[in-house]
């Protein structure tokens, strides 16, 4: 919803601004989550034909009552234009919906949504709307016309603010969603770009003393807003809205939400403007929301020493996962943050990027905040990217199984609104009967049962392919190596107090894998999916032209439709292999080798194994540059997140063990296994879960495998 900068409001930051910036430069640039760039032209043609006239020079046209004089951005949904009220005179931004956005079924509602919602508070914290309206079928709205300059904007510009300034924004949109609170309404999508600094230009730069009187905190955009006992019915079925840095994990899993939910993301940005970094981050979505799930921000006071101990206790509550331990309301939060003001007189700047020094003891004293402050290196990147990943409209949404990049961490985030038909593999894909069978030699082997160390479990497999008489390691028709894998037993999932643990790896319960089978020695790699599929759907293609690269950017349904075309081949069906995807106990099974350690490299590095955020460099790599597992396979943690073929259920294991599960019989998601290049510690474990929407494709991949009998 999103404001436009008068001409008079610039230059804002002569002191810090390069006269060249864009932002500067360009006549009244927009920042709204329809506007995807700043375009200065003329009147679009699909608006033409709804449009008056223009009679006086300068008009682009006129709509209900309003002179539109430029068009200033435009985005997937729709149009933002400088225009005058002509009764009133004065300046608004005014949003347009695209005619062509308007015939998709509910958009219209949506649109009118948004304005209602925002039109229902009345504070001078929440960014006013004048109308909404539709004129010769164009639905549009007008909105109040700020100067300044978003919060966002300052903070990549600028780089800092002091402690004192951030604690007084944090307090004013606190204010404003208490507003918006007592009308029932919930924003769900406060963040930085959300956050308007009404004559931000000269208060941030002038003496502290004038911060009181010197800018205004408006809070934009409602359009996620929903009161809290509407129906969802203008939602999109299976469909999770915000900003994966920014929200709550109660709105991560798509469950019911309360204002206690804004108050968590009020708590993102207060920890980011104290700290210089976000709370919960990562080089992907996948591997923000992970960290959401299962890590604990670092304590403020350890990146910042000049944080005193109450303000940190402030921003740890509003971080708590829980709601219920958190503040129950936004005028509570404004009462510690007011408290936290009249404690401490002006304070020093905080800069983006943290200096290299190590990290003094906290203190706690009254005037800790006038100091200036120095920090410790993170154990996290600096100024990690705040993630706002649009989608194809561009709307600043996180559409969970229907956009671009629909992706959960499923350890706790779920989504339960859509469920897809349940897959049933045929008897083919968990049987397979070879035309002409080999004869079994000698008497056959026990069942691999965990714990066995590396040398056991190779022992296993010799074992099994001398009375099989077959081989450890085959290559397909498409030079596709996999390995074998000998029936067994393991304790499948955490025990009960192991660090880090969700409760969605819990209990422990032990699982027979009863029939010997193949599974790939390394993920699929793109120049192998290149031969099956005849394309390449992956965002990091041909890393260098390296063919290992592994494919990714994969949907579940993708990755199932490779293993069909892959059986079909004239080789393959000779050989009597029909592929499919692990099911999740085979994978958990292959990936430990016969441990009960959290990884099956227990003692020994990650970086030695697997690809994730401290050594992957923000990208996949080549299959096979790390060490293997005990069986020979790569990459089983790190690198690309890995489809099963089981429905996902964060309770399934309450059920207990069995021979050959296959997962629950339906369900909204698929399981994934195995970190990624933008994944810890923590998710590259053997246990560790995650459940997808099967169209998800960000960070994922695949290796096929196929029963031998």
């Amino acid at each position: 919803m999103n404001l436009l900068m008068s001409d008079a409001s610039r230059p804002i930051f002569p002191d810090q601004l390069p006269a060249s910036d864009p932002d500067i430069m360009a006549a009244d640039p927009v920042i709204d989550p329809y506007a995807d760039s700043l375009i200065h032209r003329g009147m679009p043609e699909d608006l033409q034909p709804y449009l008056s006239s223009s009679s006086t020079p300068g008009e682009l046209g006129r709509l209900g009552g309003y002179r539109i004089l430029r068009l200033l951005g435009e985005g997937g949904m729709g149009y933002v234009f400088h225009a005058e009220d002509e009764s009133l005179q004065r300046p608004v931004a005014l949003k347009v919906l695209k005619p062509e956005v308007a015939l998709e079924d509910n958009a219209k509602e949506r649109f009118f949504r948004e304005a209602r919602a925002a039109a229902k508070v009345r504070h001078d914290n929440v960014v006013m709307i004048h109308q909404v309206a539709e004129d010769k079928g164009l639905a549009f709205l007008a909105l109040e016309y700020l100067e300044g300059l978003p919060l966002d904007k300052y903070l990549k510009k600028c780089g800092e603010v002091t402690l004192n300034q951030g604690i007084r924004i944090v307090r004013e949109i606190a204010i404003g969603l208490a507003a918006a609170h007592r009308q029932g309404l919930i924003h769900r999508d406060i963040k930085p770009a959300n956050i308007w600094l009404q004559g931000v230009g000269l208060a941030l730069t002038q003496t502290p003393q004038s911060i009181s009187t010197g800018f205004r905190v408006k809070i934009l955009d409602f359009g996620l807003a929903r009161h809290e006992v509407e129906d969802t019915h203008l939602t999109r079925t299976g469909e999770v809205v915000g900003t994966p840095a920014f929200m709550s994990p109660e709105q991560a899993r798509d469950q019911p939400i309360d204002a206690r939910s804004d108050l968590f993301s009020l708590g993102v940005i207060l920890y980011r403007l104290c700290t210089g970094q976000l709370p919960f981050s990562g080089a992907t979505t996948m591997a923000v929301l992970t960290s959401l799930a299962v890590d604990d921000p670092i304590p403020p006071s350890e990146l910042n020493r000049m944080i005193p101990n109450y303000l940190q206790e402030v921003i740890l509550k509003l971080l708590e996962k829980k709601a219920s331990k958190r503040y129950q309301s936004a005028d509570e939060a404004v009462e510690a943050l007011a408290g936290i003001e009249n404690r401490a007189g002006v304070a020093s700047r905080i800069r983006d990027v943290p200096y290299n020094l190590p990290p003094p003891p906290s203190i706690d004293t009254d005037d800790e905040l006038n100091v200036q402050p120095t920090f410790r290196t993170p154990a996290v990147p600096a100024a990690p990217p705040m993630l706002d990943l649009p989608p194809a409209r561009s709307t600043n949404k996180l559409f969970i199984g229907a956009g671009f990049f629909g992706v959960l961490v499923a350890t706790f985030f779920a989504v339960a609104n859509k469920k897809d038909p349940p897959y049933q593999p045929s008897p083919e894909q968990v049987k397979i009967v070879p035309r002409d069978k080999p004869k079994s030699v000698g008497m056959m082997p026990g069942l691999a049962t965990a714990p066995f160390d590396g040398k056991q479990a190779r022992v296993f497999q010799d074992s099994w392919a001398k009375y099989l008489d077959i081989k450890v390691e085959i290559e397909n028709s498409k030079g596709m190596p996999l390995n074998l894998i000998p029936p067994g037993r393991f304790a499948m999932g955490s025990p009960e107090g192991e660090a880090g643990t969700p409760r969605s790896e819990m209990p422990q319960h032990e699982v027979e894998i009863s029939k010997p089978w193949y599974i790939g020695t390394t993920e699929v790699t793109q120049a192998q999916y290149e031969r099956v599929m005849k394309n390449n759907p992956s965002k990091f293609r041909q890393m260098e032209g390296d063919p290992d690269a592994p494919v990714e950017h994969v949907t579940w349904e993708e990755a199932q439709a490779f293993c069909e075309e892959l059986s079909k081949l004239p080789d393959e069906i000779a050989a009597g292999r029909v592929y499919r995807l692990p099911t999740e106990a085979e994978w958990e099974y292959a990936s430990r080798a016969g441990t009960r350690t959290p990884t099956f490299h227990d003692g020994k590095p990650l970086k030695e194994y697997a690809w994730q955020k401290d050594n992957a460099d923000g990208r996949p790599h080549p299959v096979k540059q790390l060490l293997a597992n005990p069986w020979g396979l790569y990459d089983m943690t790190g690198n690309v997140w890995e489809w099963c073929s089981d429905h996902f259920d964060d309770q399934y294991y309450l059920q207990g063990g069995g021979k050959d599960p296959a997962g629950p019989a339906t369900g909204a998601q698929r399981v994934m296994r195995g970190g990624s290049w933008g994944g810890s510690d923590k998710t590259c474990r053997s246990a560790f879960r995650v459940g997808l929407t099967p169209s998800s494709r960000d960070g994922m991949g695949f290796r096929v495998c196929f029963t031998y009998e």
